[in-house]
């Protein structure tokens, strides 16, 4: 197989030309004759498949944006799943309590009896059990804020093939 060449016209028109047509002259669509040129002067002028397969690798705004929404949505899921699966842990008030010394000789007991007596009992939520479920409300609300940055990939990703149109890649 020979080598297939694009002989320019001044019309704008890219004829292609083979090494057996050098010296020939061709007729183009406007009406100009076109001397293709010799085996010397072909070598000079750009082959014929050599446009397709540049653009056959060539990325355009289109993949990059496509590209843009995959990272965001992988990177919104990710952090979403891994806050949905490794929520907060509950503090336990047993080890709190029990972490305080329990009164065990008579006289602390008769002091805790007194104390209890004047006060009566704390109803009072430990300020851990308070902290613990506003972490769990930031907690929660990141998790949402991570499934919407996902939704916003793929949103990206939509928008990319709406704006875009077809993939200008040519097709074998």
């Amino acid at each position: 197989m020979s080598a297939k060449y694009l002989l320019p016209c001044k019309c704008g028109q890219r004829h292609e030309v083979d090494v057996s047509q050098s010296g020939l002259t061709i007729e183009c669509s406007c009406g100009a004759g076109l001397e293709v040129p010799t085996l010397r002067g072909l070598q000079k002028l750009e082959r014929a498949g050599a446009e397709g397969e540049r653009r056959r690798f060539a990325w355009g705004a289109r993949e990059g944006t496509i590209v843009i929404g995959i990272l965001i949505t992988a990177a919104g899921l990710g952090l979403a799943i891994w806050f949905l699966l490794t929520p907060p842990k509950h503090p336990s008030e047993w080890v709190e309590v029990a972490s305080q010394r329990m009164p065990s000789r008579p006289a602390e007991l008769f002091r805790a009896y007194v104390v209890l007596k004047k006060n009566g009992f704390d109803d009072t939520i430990p300020p851990v059990v308070i902290a613990h479920e506003r972490y769990a409300e930031l907690y929660q609300v990141g998790t949402v804020i991570f499934f919407v940055i996902a939704g916003v990939g793929v949103l990206t990703i939509v928008l990319a093939f709406v704006a875009y149109g077809p993939s200008q890649r040519p097709r074998r």
